[in-house]
Order: C-alpha cells, then structure tokens, then sequence
C-alpha cells in the first residue's frame, strides 16, 4: 500500500468522525471515478488534509472544497500551496448548511458538477439525502462510506438487503459500489472497513408518484414493522381497516401476506398512486 509521503500529524477530533484518507493510490481511483462526461468541477466534503483534493485538482476545471475543520484549513492551504494547485476554492462551513444552489451557480457555470467525499460515518445518510434533492444540478457523487452502509445503499429495492433507505436513493439516482477499501488505508485506522459507492443521480425520479411525501411515508412506516404483513404494519397508519386496505392490496396484485422488503420501488409507487385515487388518502391528513 502505497501512502502519501511526508504525513502530517493527525489529529482526529472524533466529535466530527474524522479517518483521514492517505493512500495516493485510493484516493486517485476516487477522483478518476467521479469523472462524468464533459467539462467538470467537483465539490468536495470534507478535504481534510488534501488527500483527494490533490488528485481531484488536476482532472477537473475547478474543486470547491468544503471543511467544518477550520483548524484543517491552514494545513490543507499549505499543502495546495506546495503542489501549485490552484484551481480549488476553500469554504469553511457545515455542508448541511450550506446554499449548494447558490454554490453551483455562482461556481460553476457552464461546468458539469460531481462531488466526491470521504464522508463521516456518522452523518452520511443526510449529506447524500441533501446531495440528491432535485434541482440542485449535480450529475453524481462518489463517496467513501462505511462498507456495510454502502452495501444497504446500493441494495435494489424488493431484494434480501433492502432496507428502507434504499428506496429513496434509488428513487432519485442510481447507487452503485465500486471498490472495498480495507481500514489500513486511514489514520487513526477506524473499526471497520469502506467502499466507495457512485451515485448517478438521475434527471427525473426513477418512478411516477402523485404524492411523493406519501409514497415515502408509506416506505417509512412498514420498514418500522419490517417484520409485519404490509396489512399489518400499514392499516392503523392509513387509518383504515383489514378489508379497505386488503382490497387495495388486491388491485395492486399483492398477495396479502407481503412484507416490505419485497416490494419494488413500483410497487410501492403504484400502492401510494391507488391510495390516492381509490380512497383519497391525503399525506397532509395521516401525518
């Protein structure tokens, strides 16, 4: 395993979760993959030390790089400074925070936007959420995640590992893991192993919903019972009882003793869709 050379001295403040990259060799595959077609400029969370801005530098037009750190900052700045990059843009500030509309824009016009990251275990699952809102403009995400939650991630719908955070990951991009990145390759050296997963977020959403807060609450309340019959785990939510929604089931082409594991994204999208349009279940009203 190749590492960088001249390593600083890490201090991880475990508040923000923080296993420094430093393999050159990783970190270039990083960037490499979150190539997509055209002119590009990425955004990258959480630089720390620089490991991946460095390999990201040259491939792309332009970095903006994002750090909570402030006291990362001065060494990241240091370390561009010695490898004469200087198409990266640094702002201090808390990614779930920050305006990525107003960044893109006033950033990277006329530019395809990908952002890349070695996220923190601890708070992956709302930054790739927020990466993934629609409108934002970002054509993919490639991000270091803990090897067990990448692999629920990238799981399709209605298979053995769906969990309920696979829907809507699949719902608005295309997950997809790339390579497994055993716990050697950090500092401090956490638990557990990575992997590195892309997200090709899609134009529009994988499937046709007429109320999207529904569909995703319906998704929500019977993985809380995942164990339970849809019919058991969904009636009191909705509100109705064994043979208003069996009969729902029954339009679907359900059988009634389905869990929701095995549900399709479509699945899921045509049951909300018949909610509406037979019974008028209205999110506002159940939630």
């Amino acid at each position: 395993m190749k590492v960088q050379e001249d390593l600083p001295v890490f201090y991880a403040k475990k508040s923000l979760g923080q296993n420094f990259l430093i393999s050159e060799a990783i970190a270039r595959k990083i960037a490499v993959a979150s190539l997509v077609e055209g002119d590009c400029g990425a955004i990258e969370i959480g630089p720390a030390y620089g490991a991946l801005t460095k390999e990201l530098a040259p491939l792309f037009k332009k970095v903006v790089a994002i750090e909570i750190d402030e006291q990362l900052i001065l060494q990241l700045e240091h370390n561009l400074l010695q490898n004469n990059i200087n198409n990266v843009k640094i702002i201090h500030g808390d990614i779930l925070k920050q305006d990525l509309c107003k960044i893109i824009k006033e950033e990277f016009a006329n530019l395809n936007v990908v952002v890349a990251a070695n996220l923190p275990y601890y708070i992956s699952t709302p930054i790739i959420m927020n990466l993934l809102k629609p409108g934002l403009g970002i054509r993919a995400a490639t991000v270091m995640l803990q090897k067990e939650l990448a692999e629920r991630f990238c799981a399709k719908p209605g298979t053995k590992n769906t969990g309920a955070i696979s829907y809507p990951l699949w719902y608005y991009s295309r997950p997809k893991k790339l390579f497994n990145v055993p716990k050697g390759n950090f500092r401090p050296i956490p638990k557990v192993d990575s992997a590195v997963v892309k997200f090709d977020i899609l134009n529009v959403p994988a499937v046709k919903v007429m109320d999207e807060n529904l569909f995703f609450a319906l998704i929500r309340e019977s993985f809380k019972k995942r164990r339970k019959t849809l019919l058991n785990s969904l009636c009191v939510y909705l509100g109705l009882n064994k043979n208003e929604f069996s009969s729902i089931l029954n339009i679907c082409g359900f059988d009634l003793q389905i869990r929701p594991e095995q549900l399709t994204l479509q699945n899921f999208a045509t049951l909300a869709n018949l909610l509406v349009e037979e019974l008028s279940i209205d999110f506002k009203k159940i939630s």
